[in-house]
Formats: structure tokens, C-alpha cells, sequence
């Protein structure tokens, strides 16, 4: 459930085969330095996905829209308010 947009990732290299198992083998790796990659992938921005980002803790970032980043913010900020 949610709405499906693009979503630019920026991950850390040793994620490599969780990204590939989530998303497939067609998609486009671009290197980011010498530790990290970013992808554009196609997602229903959901619970569930701003759930599975939150898994991967530090090693993926939310690099844009800008929208999906400021749901993701208000999803965590949902979360902490729990606690």
C-alpha cells in the first residue's frame, strides 16, 4: 500500500545483496565514493518500506524526493513519540 514514486537511495556497499534481493538485478548501481552506492528505485512509499529503511539503520539514506523524506521523518518521529 502506499504511493509509488522513485526513490533515490544512497547505500552502503556491503548491502549490495540485500538491495539486489529486495529490488532485482535491474537496477541501476551508481558508485558513490569508495564506500557507498545510490540507486533509483520505484517503491510504494509506505509504513512498511519507511519500516524495512529503518532495519538497515545508518547504512541507507533517504536521498530524495523531498516528500518521501519528510514522510519518513514524520513515520520516525511517530515511532520515538511511543517511547
Amino acid at each position: 500500500a502506499g504511493e509509488e514514486e522513485t526513490v533515490k537511495l544512497e547505500v552502503h556497499n556491503r548491502l549490495i545483496g540485500v538491495i539486489l534481493d529486495r529490488f532485482g538485478t535491474d537496477i541501476m548501481v551508481i558508485p558513490v565514493g569508495e564506500e557507498h552506492f545510490r540507486i533509483h528505485i520505484k517503491v510504494a512509499v509506505s509504513n512498511q518500506f519507511f519500516g524495512w529503511v529503518t532495519g538497515l539503520g545508518t547504512s541507507v539514506k533517504i536521498l530524495g524526493p523531498e516528500n518521501v523524506k519528510e514522510e519518513y521523518k514524520s513515520y520516525l518521529h511517530s515511532v520515538i513519540q511511543q517511547y
